[in-house]
């Protein structure tokens, strides 16, 4: 019986000239894909050693953790593939640019450049569910 996937990544926020913006990659894999950054859980690794290291990894940076901020569920294959999110912020680069293998292009959007340009309609239920509940616009 196959066992189930378990993955982390992060919501990871930056302040660009100003305004908030929040990191997602563009991969090389799956047909140049726009999704938030995450990774399978490595042996002996907790869940939120993942997200930081994916985060790290895909979209160049180091950010400190933050709150949870949701799970993703779908299958892959004849598997399930669970991935658990936290917020995160930026802190520096990690002075490493795309890998080239996996992932093409770091990308710093606006939440309506992100919910317009996010692959997968899972990742873009989650940021709005977020910003729904964490972030709401305010009033005006």
């Amino acid at each position: 019986m196959p066992t189930d996937i378990l993955a982390a990544g992060g919501i990871v926020w930056r302040v660009v000239d100003g305004d908030r913006r929040l990191g997602v990659v563009r991969r090389l894999r799956y047909g140049g894909d726009v999704s938030l950054p995450k990774g399978k859980l490595e042996a002996g690794e907790s869940l939120k050693e993942c997200a930081l290291r994916e985060v790290a990894e895909e979209l160049g940076v180091v950010a400190t953790l933050g709150p949870f901020a949701g799970l993703l569920n779908y299958r892959v294959g004849d598997r399930e593939k669970f991935v658990l999110f936290w917020e995160m912020d930026y802190v520096a680069d990690t002075g490493l640019g795309p890998d080239g293998r996996e992932v093409a292009e770091h990308l710093w959007l606006t939440v309506d450049e992100a919910a317009a340009q996010l692959t997968h309609r899972s990742d873009r239920e989650l940021l709005a569910a977020l910003m729904a509940t964490r972030h709401p616009s305010p009033p005006g």
